[in-house]
């Protein structure tokens, strides 16, 4: 809605919620049909990295999907003493970003946002996600990991914005702000570029791209250089393995982010069969459709069931819970190579 004292930008609740830059990005594209193509064609094959005392640390999509990866959004990093210096307040430089057009996603502390677990409690430094603003009641629209960590659109008021932007743990450190304007580019999916990456998935394979190099850490690039990151279907062992390490000791901290994601890409794999299927690739999705949803249902079971693991301590359904993880990993082996044959024998 757009009009004197109020800009809202599109913006719709993503199906791969895990982390800030695939909440974010889909948060902006969902809006948009033509990048159906670039969302299917990514989200496919997934890694685990593992920290160099064998815990495991990381668990995501490779590529990382991050916002300057993604053609249909331009990307500007704006320092802060920029904004500083040209606007009276950060409230401001938010509004004149959005009245040309421009998503922010900028650093913040949340102890000043009532909607964190961390207001008034504790003091970080976090990214916020911001597409609207209205004049009258003074606030923006904004999004982040708020109560229990899930993501969700709120409501923050200048005030706290202001505050939130200005806190006293930004002094010493070099900030970036961005600004993500959604451009509509020409991209067909590949779905030769697809079938590898399932192949991949399968292999547990993946050649990291310079892209992605250029997106790490020297620390993360160096585990991968030493062989402390697996792709694809391995990810299932590390799982695997992480549960009997919770079962055997009592202080190893259960992620449920791990369990979310594994269920949401679960999720975008049943959706992607429907597109293909209107693509051409798939001539009868009714005989692949029951056990993608099958994958699902089981992840989306497995993430309940831990989430009542981590609030009760009671570790009586892990063992359950790798028997599910091991039956999932051979039913979707299964389902992907028989959508891996589909495919071919329509191309």
């Amino acid at each position: 809605m757009n009009d004197k004292n109020r800009e809202v930008l599109p913006a719709k609740y993503p199906f791969i919620d895990n982390y800030p830059t695939h909440a974010n990005t889909l948060s902006i594209l969902l809006n948009y049909e033509e990048t159906e193509d670039w969302i299917y064609n990514n989200f496919v094959n997934i890694w685990v990295m593992f920290e160099k005392n064998g815990q495991l640390e990381k668990f995501e999509h490779t590529g990382t999907v991050l916002y300057n990866h993604c053609p249909y959004l331009k990307i500007y990093d704006i320092p802060r003493y920029i904004v500083k210096k040209k606007y009276d307040t950060f409230a401001d430089f938010i509004i004149d970003s959005i009245d040309n057009g421009n998503y922010l996603n900028v650093s913040y502390d949340p102890y000043f946002i009532p909607h964190t677990e961390a207001y008034q409690s504790w003091h970080q430094e976090h990214s916020i996600f911001v597409y609207g603003y209205d004049k009258e009641s003074m606030q923006f629209y904004v999004a982040d990991f708020f109560k229990n960590f899930k993501y969700s659109y709120e409501l923050v008021s200048f005030d706290q914005m202001n505050e939130a932007m200005d806190s006293s743990i930004f002094e010493e450190i070099d900030q970036l702000f961005h600004t993500l304007h959604y451009q509509n580019v020409q991209y067909t999916f590949d779905i030769h570029l697809f079938l590898k990456d399932l192949n991949n998935y399968l292999c547990s394979e993946r050649t990291i791209l310079n892209y992605e190099i250029s997106s790490l850490n020297y620390d993360e690039y160096i585990r991968i250089k030493d062989g402390y990151v697996f792709y694809g279907i391995y990810c299932y062992e590390a799982l695997i393995n992480e549960l009997r390490k919770i079962e055997q000791d009592e202080n190893i901290y259960i992620d449920l982010r791990r369990w979310h994601f594994l269920h949401s890409h679960k999720v975008i794999a049943t959706k992607r069969l429907f597109f293909l299927e209107e693509k051409g690739y798939i001539k009868d999705i009714n005989k692949l459709l029951p056990i993608f949803e099958e994958i699902e249902k089981e992840c989306l079971i497995m993430e309940n069931v831990l989430i009542k693991v981590h609030i009760t301590k009671n570790k009586g359904a892990l063992d359950r819970i790798r028997k599910r993880l091991e039956y999932v990993r051979e039913i979707e082996t299964i389902a992907l190579n028989e959508l891996i044959n589909e495919i071919k024998s329509n191309l």
